[in-house]
């Protein structure tokens, strides 16, 4: 009888231990990476999906602008007349996107959205 006593002790004990270091696992705050050089915190790219709509003759500027960016067209739209969407990769976007439509041809670019029609 003991026997079974002592091995019910030791399986409590297992069993208290083991959701004590579950709790503490899961507690755990998300920490967000920050790359922290010691004196300044390096800012993150941030990144968006935008439509361009451009005039067609100056095509080559717009192109050579999101080629000097580094940014990454996905899509042509070929049907709606003269509209890119574009992948935005920046540190500061608002900055990003005032640079584009300061570019001679650009006529509007907006962020890309999903619309749903009922």
């Amino acid at each position: 009888m003991s026997l079974i006593l002592k091995s019910s002790g030791i399986a409590k004990g297992l069993l208290v231990s083991m959701l004590a270091l579950l709790t503490a696992c899961t507690s755990l705050p998300n920490a967000k990476q920050t790359t922290n050089t010691g004196l300044m915190s390096i800012p993150a790219k941030q990144t968006g999906v935008y439509i361009i709509s451009y005039d067609k003759d100056k095509k080559d500027i717009l192109m050579q602008a999101i080629g000097h960016h580094a940014d990454e067209i996905l899509y042509e739209y070929k049907n709606l007349g003269s509209m890119l969407a574009i992948k935005i990769s920046a540190e500061d976007l608002v900055e990003r996107i005032n640079d584009y439509k300061q570019i001679d041809g650009v006529i509007q670019i907006a962020k890309s959205q999903t619309m749903y029609l009922q």
